[in-house]
């Protein structure tokens, strides 16, 4: 009876072993998926337990091989879910394997508060008793562990910054997996298969590893995350000076330019005048048609009432139109939000200025700038659209990524700002036309977001 039963147990606790393995390294990336794509994720799960769990029962029906075939299941059987995992996240493969490696670890680290257990408190040290209540203690550590392993592994996921700096991140995706690696061999030794004092000291060392290097990549992603933020605020600083002294510029030329065209109004005047009395009506017209061109030109289009958003879209339209762009803007922005606006500022003027610098080195006949910015109630929705025949390369986010060193700060404001304001982005390439969209709430946010995570 006791080894029906055993037979049975293992299985099982194999099973769940595997399948609460997968919901940890699932917690990470829960914010990734779709909800149809984690019903096919969960579904393939499924399908792969119901496809072993037969397989554990007769490999476990022999007692002469249950000892080397648990430690197979254990060690090796994992692999079938991590493969399927690496499917459906197959753009955050360096944080996948970080994540394994981490959950690998924190299993080794269960399984031994499940050896002292058995060892030190319940103290089995009989082979068979041993595998038995393995098979009970296992999974219920497991099971009771679960809240703790889920919140924890919840703030495990690394930034794509972090873990997409090749090879760099590719290395630390893989010591712990290193770890992991190094202890199958122990764990295939038929001689060290029962727990004893030696062999739960060195699943301890493990254990300490784990929380070693959890702590370890944390404080080094929060460092990163300081340092991009301190790059980003400094980017911005610099940007708005250069927008300033900009702007300073383009206003200063037209009221050049109209001091001129007011030192000239007397004579348009007096031209016009004789023109009329001489009744020469179509030289008159031409005169004010000319008089109107010259004063137009002095002007600084109000694109919108809002004067952050205005100023922002004279610069970058003017200097998209000196340099052969064709520009349509639909801009409909309250006049005043407060601290929304200036946000909204800078993200505007990243986006354009990004635009400007890759469609510029498209044939001229193919360049344009579309800004479109409306506003309804609390809902807003920003677009900026241009030209790029280069494809673009996504990440795993869909921000465009970049290996050129210092591109890329404008999109952490970007990322920041739809973070803050519970917005939505969607970054397309088609048919060489690159369009950006931000849907976002135009509520000011009770708290700001102090939590930034970053990207190339």
């Amino acid at each position: 009876m006791e080894l029906t039963m055993l037979t049975i147990l293992m299985p099982v606790t194999v099973t769940i072993t595997h399948l609460i393995g997968a919901l940890i390294r699932y917690v990470p990336f829960r914010d990734v998926l779709s909800k149809k794509q984690k019903r096919g994720m969960l579904v393939s799960y499924l399908v792969m337990a119901a496809i072993m769990f037969p397989v554990y029962l007769h490999a476990f029906a022999d007692p002469s091989t249950r000892v080397p075939y648990l430690k197979i299941a254990f060690s090796l059987g994992v692999f079938v879910y991590v493969a399927a995992g690496l499917f459906w996240f197959h753009t955050r493969i360096a944080q996948q394997l970080y994540i394994f490696g981490m959950q690998g670890l924190w299993v080794s680290t269960i399984h031994t508060f499940a050896g002292i257990l058995i060892y030190y408190v319940l103290h089995i040290d009989t082979g068979q008793d041993q595998l038995f209540t393995i098979s009970v203690i296992d999974p219920l550590c497991n099971l009771l562990l679960l809240p703790f392993s889920l919140y924890l592994f919840s703030r495990m996921r690394p930034s794509s910054l972090l873990m997409g700096d090749k090879p760099y991140g590719y290395y630390m995706a893989l010591l712990p997996l290193a770890i992991v690696f190094i202890q199958i061999p122990q764990n295939l030794n038929m001689d060290q298969f029962f727990w004893n004092a030696n062999r739960i000291l060195m699943r301890v060392i493990t254990a300490v590893c784990f929380f070693i290097m959890y702590k370890g990549v944390r404080l080094e992603d929060e460092n990163l995350a300081s340092e991009i933020h301190l790059r980003s605020v400094n980017d911005t600083q610099r940007k708005t000076i250069h927008f300033l002294q900009s702007y300073t510029l383009l206003v200063q030329q037209g009221s050049k330019k109209f001091s001129i065209l007011r030192h000239d109004m007397r004579h348009h005047i007096q031209l016009v005048y004789a023109l009329i009395h001489d009744d020469k009506k179509e030289e008159a017209l031409k005169a004010l048609e000319s008089f109107d061109t010259q004063l137009d030109k002095t002007a600084i289009r109000p694109y919108s009432l809002n004067p952050y958003i205005n100023a922002i879209l004279s610069v970058y339209i003017n200097r998209a139109q000196e340099e052969g762009f064709k520009v349509t803007t639909q801009i409909n922005f309250p006049e005043n939000v407060p601290v929304l606006e200036e946000q909204l500022s800078v993200v505007l003027a990243s986006l354009m200025e990004n635009a400007i610098r890759v469609t510029s080195r498209e044939p001229r006949e193919k360049r344009f700038l579309e800004v479109h910015l409306q506003a309804k109630g609390k809902q807003a929705v920003l677009e900026v659209e241009n030209y790029c025949s280069k494809p673009l390369i996504f990440n795993a986010e869909g921000f465009p990524s970049t290996t050129k060193k210092g591109h890329g700060i404008g999109m952490v404001s970007t990322r920041r700002f739809i973070e803050q304001y519970k917005g939505y982005k969607d970054f397309s390439q088609t048919d060489g036309h690159v369009k950006f969209i931000i849907y976002f709430r135009m509520d000011v946010p009770k708290k700001p977001c102090e939590k930034e995570s970053v990207e190339s």
